[in-house]
């Protein structure tokens, strides 16, 4: 399986390792996100999407499981996601971003997944 990576607005597949536990293919992004965690809003960068799941650089770090909205403005609209928490990725001591599953993909997610 290869996964896509971005370079200068170019889409190159990647080799992946064979210890990949990915369930669907990856797009590398770079798009920004919203979050909210009670009335708070948060942002972070999507770095990359699948069919199934975001991955979300981010300061933030909600617990594993935490459920909550992701908001992304996609080819002119704004996109709202419900997603679960159910990864965070941590470097040294300081944590880099969350893995999130969508609970229901939307058709303009779907959409949008299928035309990247």
């Amino acid at each position: 399986m290869t996964n896509l990576l971005l370079k200068e607005n170019m889409i190159l597949p990647v080799q992946e390792s064979s210890k990949d536990r990915r369930v669907s293919e990856r797009l590398a992004a770079g798009k920004e996100i919203r979050f909210f965690l009670g009335d708070v809003c948060y942002s972070g960068t999507a770095l990359n999407f699948s069919s199934q799941g975001i991955f979300i650089s981010t300061d933030v770090t909600p617990s594993v499981k935490s459920t909550f909205e992701v908001i992304m403005f996609i080819e002119n609209n704004i996109i709202k996601e419900p997603v679960r928490v159910v990864r965070t990725s941590k470097k040294g001591h300081y944590y880099r971003g969350i893995g999130v599953i969508l609970e229901r993909p939307s058709e303009q997610y779907t959409d949008f997944i299928d035309r990247f």
